[in-house]
């Protein structure tokens, strides 16, 4: 009993701290996909890292996501934080269904920017 309490607490303890590694990039992805869906690009612009904004203008954006079919739902299927040598990354794997009909799976790669998940490269 004392071991499958330990084991119990240690699973616990173990699934918070992974939870609370990958939770605020799941949120960052979950969120910029919530405004993708709401048709809100000036607000998900925002969510895009500094490199990506760059790279675009607020309505360059807003043409591309214009020029795609339009995202009616979306579900993270994974979340992948790391650490190497001090630049903190995520990777978050999502499914994304289209008012087409169609879907498919997108890769988000994020950085930590002024403390909040940013997304960056190919947004969308």
């Amino acid at each position: 009993m004392v071991c499958c309490g330990g084991a119990l607490t240690g699973g616990i303890f173990l699934f918070k701290s992974v939870q609370s590694a990958t939770g605020p990039a799941h949120d960052s992805v979950d969120t910029f996909l919530d405004e993708m869906t709401a048709g809100q690009t000036e607000a998900a612009y925002e969510d895009l890292c500094s490199a990506t904004r760059q790279q675009f203008t607020t309505e360059q954006f807003t043409q591309i996501v214009d020029g795609r079919p339009k995202i009616v739902q979306h579900s993270i299927t994974g979340t992948n934080v790391s650490n190497f040598n001090g630049h903190v990354s995520a990777a978050v794997n999502a499914e994304l269904r289209y008012a087409d009909g169609s879907s498919d799976t997108h890769l988000f790669q994020l950085t930590k920017e002024d403390g909040a998940w940013r997304i960056c490269g190919r947004p969308y």
